[in-house]
């Protein structure tokens, strides 16, 4: 939401800005009056407009008086362009910046890191592994040994269920000048993963950049959009009318038997949508449905056998599947190709693999996944687990009111840096060439799922469950996922207890 707001503010500005280079009506000529006919006007003073607080604006006032006399803040990750950091390049990485080198990502960490170093006089200092292995071997030496190498880890969201069922990550709710409900924390992700009210153990918005890569939008060719005498989908998605009914009638208009065989295929002809793999479980989260959902308590909830849920799934195969939606036949060709040659009408992939269109000739653009219907409120959009990464911070921390300033002043400072960095990155590279994709970018970004028991592959019963309708090409999703409810229980089970067992 406040990615939206932030867009919002920058086009009032852009418009007030045009509003003031208008040229202005030339004064009317004075004409003198005398004392008697000139009213009276009373001495009040004006009082300005005070301007909107921002982020910075706010922990600058918050934080004024805090002072770490140039103390390290050293963070745990990994080396750049390692695993998931690949999706975004060889150089790709989030956490530091020696110095301005004129590159959009790394100025913008170089600016954060250095607002928050000035306000707090501290030194953020980055302590880097080779992989996610190595740096939980790290981690889990660090807590087991009682040692202090370093402050807070930034971990991808996957790696992350096996350092918490152990005990080794401290409770985020407990630590001072750390507020977790900050506007420049993602809500979305704060709703889902804190438990009982009170524990939060990942912590996830917008100092990190990955999780914005990781977002699966679905990109579109506007050329056989255009060709086929339709509309772009941009306004349906304003509306709130960009359903999967709407999206199938828009796939099926632009379909074409090139070479007049009488069958489709995506290296011939022109197909509908296409995509890798876990096709059941992207339209799952776009129609806003998790298979756990934390309930009133902040317990979990298993999700997948009620009614909405049960509908949802069923409505993807009817859509996917027997009405061919989506294609996955590859024959003689690969998605990535299929798409950039314009033999597909959409792709879903995540942001991070923008690249992968540079070069494609015809014009794209990108919108969320589709609703259920036109009752759903939102708009969901699914995350990629494996390249989301997050804060989590050893149980044996100790200084947790020195560590909660630092990510929090971090946090903050990366809204008008860091964050804004991605659609700067993106318009200054050409990799998005519409203003509409932008403001669809905002939507997507705005309306991530998250889901406990597919981001940490809890036994991957559900995704199995998912996936199982199309391999199988039959509706079996209630039995299988009657079949994998035991199992489940005694996942979420298990955690509950441990996680109850914890003394903070």
């Amino acid at each position: 939401m406040k990615r939206c707001v932030a867009l919002l503010l920058a086009l009032l500005a852009a418009a007030g800005m045009t509003a003031c280079s208008e040229q202005q009506p030339a004064p009317e000529e004075k004409t003198s009056v005398s004392a008697e006919e000139t009213p009276r006007i009373e001495d009040e003073t004006v009082p300005e407009e005070e301007a909107e607080p921002t982020p910075a604006s706010i922990i600058g006032e918050q934080f004024a008086d805090l002072d770490f006399g140039g103390r390290e803040f050293r963070i745990l990750g990994i080396e750049p362009g390692q695993q998931f950091y690949a999706f975004m390049g060889p150089d790709f990485q989030e956490i530091f910046a020696e110095g301005y080198t004129g590159e959009i990502t790394n100025d913008a960490i170089y600016d954060r890191n250095s607002r928050a170093e000035e306000l707090l006089n501290i030194k953020v200092v980055p302590v880097l592994e080779g992989s996610s292995a190595n740096q939980n071997k790290r981690f889990a030496q660090a807590v087991t040994a009682g040692s202090d190498d370093f402050d807070a880890s930034l971990s991808g969201l996957s790696s992350t269920g096996e350092p918490l069922q152990a005990g080794y990550l401290a409770n985020l709710e407990t630590f001072e000048n750390l507020n977790i409900d900050s506007p420049w924390w993602d809500e979305n992700f704060v709703d889902t993963f804190r438990l009982f009210g009170d524990r939060l153990y990942f912590l996830s918005g917008d100092y990190q950049l990955a999780d914005d890569y990781a977002v699966c939008p679905i990109y579109f060719n506007k050329v056989i959009v255009a060709d086929a005498g339709l509309e772009q989908p941009y306004e349906l998605v304003r509306e709130g009318r960009w359903t999967i009914d709407e999206m199938y009638k828009l796939e099926k208009a632009c379909e074409r038997d090139l070479n007049g065989d009488g069958v489709l295929d995506m290296k011939n002809d022109i197909v509908s949508h296409i995509e890798n793999f876990d096709k059941v479980k992207h339209f799952v989260y776009a129609f806003n449905e998790k298979s756990i959902e934390i309930d009133e308590n902040g317990e979990f909830m298993i999700n997948t056998l009620s009614e909405r849920h049960v509908n949802a799934v069923e409505r993807i195969f009817e859509y996917g599947y027997e009405k061919k939606l989506i294609y996955t036949d590859q024959t003689g060709t690969s998605y990535d190709e299929a798409f950039t040659t314009g033999h597909a009408v959409s792709y879903l992939m995540n942001l991070g693999n923008i690249n992968l269109f540079r070069d494609m000739a015809d014009d794209f653009g990108i919108v969320p996944g589709p609703k259920y219907d036109e009752e759903q409120k939102t708009y969901g959009n699914y995350i990629s687990n494996y390249v989301v990464t997050s804060f989590v911070c050893p149980v044996t921390a100790t200084d947790r009111a020195f560590i909660g300033a630092c990510i929090e002043a971090l946090g903050a400072f990366s809204t008008e840096t860091v964050d804004a960095a991605l659609y700067d990155t993106l318009l200054a590279s050409k990799l998005v060439r519409d203003e509409e994709t932008i403001e669809m970018l905002h939507i997507c970004m705005a309306t991530k799922v998250y889901d406990w028991a597919v981001d940490f592959s809890w036994g991957n019963t559900y995704a199995n469950a998912y996936n199982s309708q199309y391999d199988s090409g039959t509706f079996n999703f209630v039995s299988m996922a009657t079949k994998n409810l035991k199992i489940q229980q005694k996942t979420m089970e298990k955690l509950i207890e441990t996680i109850r067992a914890f003394q903070e």
